[in-house]
């Protein structure tokens, strides 16, 4: 009967030697995994977290450009508000120039009426109406003491009649 237990005993030793050996292969395996995974986590985290970091940039920068298209918008509306204000202040000078324009050519029609009523004036009166073109702005103002020299005496009282 020993021989039987010993026969079992050497068997359970050889068995538990088989399965250790396989526990510690599988141990071994199971470590190079867990290794595998742990880089395979850090890898993946490094490149969360690049990824996260690239991400915070780019809403930073979206920001930015948001703030930038906020500020353009703001300048388009003020050139706009400028730019209507510009007209209406171009429409208002350009009507003020055209009615200046039409007072200008009202007042040359009044003055060559005047002068051809005065030219009828001297005419009807028998004396002269001399009128150069600058001469007097050309000579500037006469001095004192010379206008009564060979200047012509001046015109006569004019009738009631006359008088405009």
């Amino acid at each position: 009967h020993f021989d039987k237990v010993m026969a079992a005993i050497d068997k359970m030793v050889e068995d538990l030697k088989e399965e250790e050996a396989e526990d510690l292969e599988k141990k071994e395996r199971c470590e190079e995994e867990r290794m595998e995974s742990t880089r395979q986590a850090a890898t993946k985290s490094r490149a969360i977290d690049e990824a996260t970091e690239f991400v915070n940039r780019l809403t930073g920068e979206v920001k930015e450009i948001d703030a930038s298209i906020v500020e353009k918008n703001e300048t388009i509306a003020k050139t706009k508000e400028d730019l209507v204000e510009a007209k209406k202040l171009r429409k208002d000078e350009n009507a003020e120039w055209k009615e200046s324009t039409a007072d200008d050519e009202e007042m040359k029609d009044v003055i060559k009426r005047a002068r051809e009523v005065l030219t009828q004036f001297y005419a009807d009166s028998g004396l002269m109406f001399v009128q150069s073109r600058g001469a007097a702005f050309a000579r500037g103002p006469a001095p004192a003491g010379e206008a009564g020299e060979g200047a012509p005496p001046p015109p006569p009282p004019t009738p009631e009649r006359a008088r405009c």
